[in-house]
């Protein structure tokens, strides 16, 4: 019996084993980068947020338009038709921006589709989840920000045109969409399951009976060769969807390659950097060797300006310089000792010394008022013997002409006695 758990549970461990395997995602930006390029540009919107654009699509073009529902063990899965579907429908986000248009940000994370759903009695609709979206298995789908796709995003048909395979065919016209979109209800089931992501979305019965058709579930083949994925694309009449997934293999191969092709974004863009959720985590070293050269670069400056003018420094800098100059000021000066007789016999020698010793600074003359007063309140008795110098200057010609006039007096004097 024992021996029969055992093989149980290593039974049951492989099975986990196998679907955590099959769950596990290779792709990388390179990856990405490499095989999007002929059906796209990328845009550096940020200095570690690049986008890819589509080239040819038509004016009224969204994603998941292009292609059909399926029902699988994943749940709806988006099978497309364009050449670039196998990576924008199953990784990564899309967002409508009002400079660009519609722009896809590269994720890492596989699933059968990253869509939100609304439904009514009549109609249902998906749009594209945006870059504020991220799964968390206890959670489903996390918004970072508070967010509301407007009803220009959403792709609305009747239900029994959802299933068809050219489901474009039948949206809702473009001056309707607003009337259904607010008789719909909103609904995103997101969940994981031995490793993988399903997308409930709306619930299969229902759909079964407000269409009136019967929905098969169909079996997907995950392959790592891209051309069996190219050659099978749209063939409705398999049994089977051939969903490509890239190998360590397949992605290894690109990851030497440079990927200079890149065009500067506008700062124009209406997408909220700050708040996209799932960067990879080339993106997040790409981030911190960024701040590690901003960081060296910084330092150059500063060393730099120090150079040629060593008063002047980092912020931090100046705060230490600060506060050390503050604690030699406020350090305390140690207590005279005044019962040391030496001490004593100073202060009273330097009692008896004349003032005008104790001034090191020679007696000048002084034009403006201000420098005098600040000289007489610092030095009373040079500014004193100044004053009574000038008044003796002063006074030199008036005793000068008091003892002309009395010699005057004098000779006039003698004359007359004469």
């Amino acid at each position: 019996m024992k021996k029969m758990i055992v093989i149980l549970v290593i039974m049951f461990a492989g099975i986990l084993t196998t679907e955590s395997k099959a769950r596990h995602d290779y792709a990388d930006f390179h990856f990405f980068y490499h095989n999007l390029r002929p059906h796209g540009e990328w845009i550096q919107i940020d200095y570690d947020l690049v986008v890819w654009k589509p080239y040819r699509v038509d004016r009224y073009w969204s994603p998941y338009s292009v292609g059909h529902w399926e029902y699988t063990r994943y749940g709806w899965y988006w099978e497309s038709y364009e050449p670039f579907g196998w990576a924008t429908y199953h990784y990564g986000r899309w967002y409508y921006d009002d400079f660009y248009g519609w722009v896809w940000v590269p994720g890492y994370e596989w699933g059968p589709s990253w869509v939100e759903w609304r439904y009514s009695d009549n109609y249902i609709g998906w749009a594209p989840l945006p870059p504020y979206a991220s799964f968390r298995i206890n959670v489903g789908i996390h918004f970072s920000i508070s967010y509301r796709s407007s009803y220009h995003y959403w792709n609305f048909v009747p239900f029994n045109r959802f299933h068809h395979r050219n489901v474009y065919v039948h949206f809702v016209p473009v001056g309707n969409k607003n009337r259904v979109f607010n008789n719909t209800k909103y609904r995103t089931n997101y969940y994981s399951d031995r490793g993988r992501i399903i997308n409930g979305g709306v619930d299969r019965n229902y759909v079964e009976r407000r269409s009136g058709n019967r929905i098969v579930e169909r079996e997907i083949s995950p392959t790592t060769d891209l051309r069996e994925f190219t050659g099978s694309r749209g063939n409705v009449n398999s049994n089977r969807i051939v969903a490509y997934q890239p190998d360590e293999r397949e992605v290894q191969k690109f990851r030497e390659i440079p990927t200079s092709d890149i065009n500067k974004g506008s700062s124009k863009s209406t997408l909220r950097r700050d708040v996209v959720t799932f960067r990879n985590e080339e993106n997040k070293s790409r981030e911190i060797s960024n701040n590690n050269r901003e960081a060296v670069r910084r330092d150059a400056e500063v060393r730099d300006v120090q150079s040629r003018n060593p008063q002047t420094s980092r912020p931090e800098v100046r705060a230490t310089e600060r506060s050390q100059r503050e604690l030699q000021e406020t350090r305390t000066v140690p207590q005279r000792d005044t019962n040391n007789r030496e001490v004593q016999r100073n202060d009273e020698q330097s009692k008896r010394t004349p003032s005008i010793f104790k001034s090191t600074q020679p007696a000048k003359r002084e034009n403006s008022e201000t420098r005098s007063t600040n000289n007489r309140n610092n030095s009373p008795s040079v500014s004193t013997n100044r004053s009574e110098r000038k008044e003796t200057v002063r006074s030199t010609p008036a005793k000068r002409q008091e003892t002309k006039s009395n010699t005057q007096q004098r000779t006039t004097t003698k004359k007359r006695n004469d």
